[in-house]
Order: C-alpha cells, then sequence, then structure tokens
C-alpha cells in the first residue's frame, strides 16, 4: 500500500485550481522502507528512458517575453491574453526563457519566483485567481516547462502577475520574461496567436522580444521523443518554373482545426551546417477540398514571413473548423540554395500534420506532389511518416507534459539515491560493526574455551595432587598410627587394660580411615570429619604422639569454625602431616602447638625439641609443599638456637563468602 502511495504520488504533478503550487516532497523520501526507495528508483529511470529529451534548438529565433527590468525583485509586471471567445480552460503551460551559463549549464532566466493567475470573462477586469505559484530551491535549474493543472474554468482571458521578480543573468536585473504561454481547453491551445497587452513600458525595438512572441508558437526546445522510428525530412531540388505543391488525401471529409507544420531539423553537429529557415518557402498556401482537382478549393490559411524571428521548428497555425478530404501545400518564392556560381531552388519540410480534435489524421496517408523528388531525401513519405530525425511526433501537450514530468523526476532522483546512499553507508557501518562484534565474539569463545580448558586442566592436577596429598596425609597417617598402635598392644600383653584400650583406639581408626577412604578426594563432604579444628587436632596429636609431652594453643576459634571445610581440612591434614614427621624422623619428647587467625591472617606453629635439622637440609617436606599449595598459604621449616625444628604455615583469609 505504501508504495502504490509513493508511486501515485510521484504521478500527482499537476496543481489544484486556486491552491498553491509546490512542487516535490521530501519528507516523504526519509520515511520510506528501503524496498520502496530501491523500486522508485528503478521505476524512475524506467520512465526517464521514455520521456521526452529537453532537445534545445541552436541558431537564431523569437525568445519570447520580457518586462521591465529593476534592482531588486519587489515589483509587479503583468501580462494578459485575450482568447476573444469565452472557452472551457483545463490547462495552463508556461515555458521559461533559458540561458546558457559560464559553464555550458542551461538554467531558466527570469522566471518569477512568485506569480498568480486570472481568469475573467468578457468586461469583468477583475477575475478571479486560478492558481498562484511559489518557487522551491529546484525550480531555477527549471528548464522543463510548468504545467499547471486546472478544474475546468470558463473564461475569455487570463492574466499572468508576477509579484516577486528574480534577476536575469545578463546583468543581474530583475524581470519578468517568458518564451511561451499555452492556454489550453481539451487538445487545442486557445492562446495560440491571440492578442498580448502587458505592463511592460515600449522599450524600444527588439528582433527577438515581443508580446506576440508569447503565443506564436514558437519554444525552446526540439521535438526529441525517444520513441517510434527516426526519419529523415523530405528536400528536394525544384526544377525552374515549377510552382511545387503536394496533396495529402485525408481518405474522406474530416474537421480538420489546425495545421502543423515541422521545419528541416536542426542536427546535432557543431557548428549547425543549415539555418533554421533552410528549404522553407517564404509563402506556403494551405488549401482545402473535397474534390481532388480542387474546383471547390478553399484557403485554410496564407502563412508567410518576413524575417527569421517569425519561423520555428513546429509552425502551428490555427484555422477555423473545415470539414474536407484533400489538404494541398503549395510554395512560394522558394529557398534558394547558392553554391559559387551554382543557384537552385529546394523545399523540404520534415513533417506535415493535420490536426482534427487534437488527432493528426494525415498520419500515413498518401502524397501526390506536381514535382519529382530529387536526391537522398526525396521522400515524400517522409512527410506523413509521424517521425523526425530523432523519434516520434507526438501531441504538443503530451510533449510539454513530457518535459514537464522529466523535470520532477530529474529533480526526485537525486533525493533518493542520496536518501538510498545514507541508508547503504548506515548498512555498510552496521555491517562493519556486526563483523567487528563477530571477530570479537568468536575470539571471544575462543579465548573463552582456551582459559576454561587451562582452568579445567589446573583443576584437574589440584584434584590429582590433593587426591595423592590426601591419600598421602590421611591415610599414611592413620596407617602409621595404626602400626604405632599394634605396637603398643604388643607391648600390653600382660596388661589387658592397657591393650584393650589400645586395641578400641585402632578399631576407631580403622573406621575412620574407612570413611577417609570414601571422602578422599573430597574429605570435607565426610559427615563428622574436621567439624571441630581444635578437638580433632587434639585427638590426633594423643593418637600419633601418645608418649610425647604436648601443648596446643587455639586463638579465634570462632574464625577458625567459620573456614570453609575444605580449608579446615587441609589445614588439618597439614598438621598431621606434620605430626607423622615428627614422630618418625625428630626424636622429640615435646610439642608446642599455636593455632590462631589474627586479622585476615591464619598462622600455624608447630615446634618440637628434637634432633632438630642442619642449616644445609632445612628444606621444606615435598607433602607439606603440595599442602600448602592447596591452602594458598606459605610454610617454613627452622631449626631455632634453642634446639628442635619448627614449622611455621601462615596464609590470608578471604573475606566476601570466599574464604579458604
Amino acid at each position: 500500500m505504501k508504495a502504490a502511495t509513493a508511486i501515485l504520488a510521484l504521478l500527482i504533478s499537476w496543481v489544484l485550481p486556486g491552491r498553491t503550487v509546490y512542487g516535490e516532497s521530501e519528507g516523504d523520501i526519509a520515511n520510506m522502507p528501503l524496498s520502496e526507495l530501491e523500486l522508485q528508483l528503478k521505476t524512475i529511470d524506467m520512465e526517464l528512458k521514455q520521456l521526452s529529451r529537453y532537445g534545445l534548438r541552436s541558431g537564431v529565433g523569437s525568445i519570447g517575453f520580457r518586462t521591465n527590468t529593476y534592482p531588486d525583485p519587489d515589483h509587479t509586471e503583468w501580462l494578459k491574453i485575450d482568447l476573444r471567445d469565452e472557452s472551457e480552460i483545463d490547462e495552463i503551460i508556461l515555458v521559461p526563457t533559458i540561458w546558457r551559463d559560464s559553464e555550458d549549464a542551461r538554467i531558466n532566466d527570469a522566471f518569477p519566483a512568485e506569480f498568480h493567475i486570472l481568469a475573467g470573462k468578457g468586461g469583468n477586469d477583475e477575475g478571479r485567481v486560478i492558481a498562484t505559484y511559489s518557487a522551491k530551491a529546484s525550480d531555477p535549474a527549471r528548464i522543463a516547462p510548468l504545467v499547471i493543472k486546472l478544474e475546468k474554468t470558463k473564461a475569455s482571458w487570463v492574466k499572468i502577475v508576477a509579484t516577486k521578480l528574480t534577476p536575469r543573468a545578463l546583468d543581474g536585473l530583475h524581470s519578468f520574461q517568458l518564451s511561451e504561454v499555452l492556454v489550453y481547453s481539451g487538445d487545442r491551445n486557445l492562446a495560440l496567436r491571440k492578442p498580448v497587452t502587458s505592463s511592460r513600458i515600449t522599450l524600444g525595438p527588439s528582433h527577438a522580444w515581443d508580446e506576440s512572441f508569447l503565443v506564436d508558437g514558437f519554444m525552446p526546445y526540439q521535438m526529441n521523443v525517444p520513441r517510434g522510428e527516426h526519419s529523415l525530412a523530405m528536400v528536394s531540388v525544384i526544377d525552374d518554373g515549377i510552382i511545387p505543391s503536394f496533396v495529402i488525401d485525408l481518405g474522406s471529409p474530416h474537421p480538420v482545426d489546425e495545421i502543423r507544420i515541422h521545419t528541416i531539423d536542426q542536427s546535432d553537429t557543431v557548428p549547425q551546417s543549415i539555418l533554421g529557415d533552410f528549404a522553407l518557402p517564404k509563402r506556403i498556401l494551405i488549401e482545402a477540398s473535397d474534390d481532388e482537382d480542387f474546383t471547390d478549393r478553399r484557403i485554410l490559411w496564407e502563412y508567410g514571413w518576413k524575417d527569421i524571428y517569425e519561423t520555428g521548428p513546429i509552425i502551428i497555425l490555427p484555422i477555423p473548423t473545415t470539414s474536407c478530404r484533400y489538404i494541398r501545400f503549395t510554395g512560394q518564392e522558394l529557398f534558394i540554395s547558392e553554391y559559387g556560381d551554382i543557384h537552385f531552388s529546394r523545399m523540404g519540410f520534415a513533417e506535415t500534420e493535420v490536426i482534427s480534435g487534437g488527432k493528426n489524421i494525415a498520419l500515413n496517408k498518401p502524397i501526390t506532389a506536381n514535382f519529382l523528388p530529387q536526391g537522398s531525401l526525396g521522400r515524400l513519405s517522409a512527410l506523413t511518416d509521424g517521425g523526425n530525425l530523432f523519434g516520434a511526433i507526438i501531441p504538443i501537450r503530451t510533449w510539454l507534459g513530457e518535459l514537464a514530468r522529466r523535470h520532477e523526476l530529474t529533480t526526485r532522483r537525486p533525493l533518493v539515491t542520496g536518501e538510498l546512499q545514507k541508508r547503504y553507508a548506515r548498512q555498510k557501518t552496521r555491517l562493519n560493526l556486526m563483523s567487528w562484534l563477530a571477530a570479537i565474539f568468536a575470539a571471544g569463545i575462543a579465548i573463552t574455551i582456551l582459559v576454561d580448558r587451562i582452568f579445567r586442566m589446573r583443576h584437574i592436577g589440584r584434584i590429582r595432587m590433593r587426591f595423592a596429598a590426601d591419600l598421602h596425609d590421611e591415610l599414611g597417617a592413620n596407617l602409621h598410627t595404626i602400626g604405632l598402635l599394634g605396637d603398643v598392644a604388643l607391648s600390653s600383653m600382660d596388661s589387658p587394660e592397657r591393650l584393650k584400650n589400645a586395641l578400641r583406639r585402632s578399631r576407631d581408626l580403622t573406621e575412620r580411615t574407612s570413611k577417609a577412604v570414601r571422602h578422599c578426594t573430597e574429605l570435607q563432604d565426610a559427615s563428622g570429619l574436621f567439624g571441630n579444628l581444635k578437638g580433632d587436632m587434639k585427638r590426633t596429636t594423643r593418637r600419633i604422639l601418645a608418649d610425647l609431652d604436648y601443648e596446643i594453643i587455639v586463638e579465634n576459634e570462632d574464625i577458625l569454625d567459620n573456614l570453609k571445610p575444605r580449608t579446615r581440612a587441609n589445614l588439618f591434614l597439614f598438621y598431621k602431616e606434620s605430626l607423622v614427621n615428627i614422630s618418625r624422623h625428630s626424636g622429640a619428647t615435646k610439642l608446642d602447638v599455636s593455632l590462631s587467625a589474627p586479622g585476615n591472617s591464619i598462622y600455624l606453629t608447630i615446634t618440637d625439641n628434637g634432633r632438630g635439622i642442619e642449616e644445609e637440609d632445612q628444606k621444606v617436606p615435598p607433602s607439606l609443599q603440595r599442602r600448602a599449595r592447596l591452602l594458598g598459604a606459605t610454610v617454613s621449616v627452622v631449626s631455632p638456637s634453642s634446639g628442635g625444628t619448627r614449622v611455621t604455615l601462615s596464609m590470608r583469609r578471604k573475606k566476601f563468602g570466599f574464604k579458604k
């Protein structure tokens, strides 16, 4: 629905009666979806290929009408066309005068910035406003006609009042200039060759500027339609003594109301090889008849011209409606070609149209002549084949409407392409951004996978290390303790009570060991293990060092009891492994243990009075190093000056729910 609305908006280029002409709308373009913009651009390009082109005239000829000049724009100038008879009008076309600037571009010259059009009847000099105009930014570049569509209005005169002038290119003075004014009723131009008055003060003689040139039918364009077949004009040498004429047979009587004579086409060579009056007789007599012998001949028009300003590419002659079958064109005062001392007469035309109700009824009709066409361009059929040097010949109103339409489309096309380029640029930016984001995302995934793999490998390593440490520290210590209890049992054979106690302790330890084996990978998950760190340390000390004198001091028990189970388990197993080492290697008789958690730290100090360690051998045993790494702690082993060995473990306790 939106696409149809957009295309319909393009097609509406006419001015409604009594309303202001504004031209193209730019707001709708910014709100169009991309697909509609692309469709509209294709539609514009396709339509431009079919529309008439700006084929501008060259050479010398009438330009049109201009008023007085002023240094500023705020002046009122007017022109009035007397249509003579009251008629129903439905369209007005204003053709601007055209200037070639210093960069070889074409612009309109002194086309008014603001004007309104009045229409009236008979003696009513006031009339009423039927259209107004206010220029847009694109209008100064307009070289196309301005087509003003009206509701059908009865009028016998039309008046154009310019209220804001524009500077003319010649000297920058402000003026009101037009090349042609056409007032249409259906397919007929009512303003053609009608009287014109204006506000202009007589400025002296000017061959190219005059009120009458506003309605002479000569415009600054050549008909250049990119459709139909190209056709070369008929040009023939006329023998001396012959008054050349040709007759078009319409086949049957038709009411004829207009004759159009297309003069020899000006080619696109630079410079031109012929003048605008080439092969055009000074006088052309046009007659009508219902009889092939013209016994009942009636003169339709006697066309004559005195200078080049009275000719043009299309000579349009309005005639009283006349019914006839045959139309005869007779050339008088022929064009003389001169090549040195050689002189000969020529006559030629590109096309002759006989108009009836807006339609060319002479199209492809047979032609007879009283002369034998001579030369390569002597085809009589070229006079009614409906084509010229550039393509098809179409009705004047249709032709000027296509030129106006071309202006609308060529004005709108840059707006559409500009908006498309903005959209494409934004899409490209977004695509680049998405590409970068995709690359970053892919890199992030790769890094995440790599980091995850590293963490997994490290986690597996820690599990293996913890598994080995747990087996060594827990099971190894328990087996060592069971061995010690076995020795006690053997030595207590004569003491039943002591033997019984050793066996009971050995039994408890085997159950604990069995439970530890089931949970050796995560000892903190074993229910009942390491629930009270201080109590566990004392029980283990009694089991492993039953014959030693020991003292255990624990401070900040509330903090220690709130440590994570894994941290408590690792801390306890570190202590237990230390006891096993003391039991095996120190030969000590006394043990002092201190465990505290001041501030954000934990300190464990184990001191015995054994044989000590030589200075060069003061290395931390691998089993203690492994357990310290699991705790994220540091450990040292020294022999104090008082003797024995001191093992010190220190670690930081993490806060905010991430305690070791």
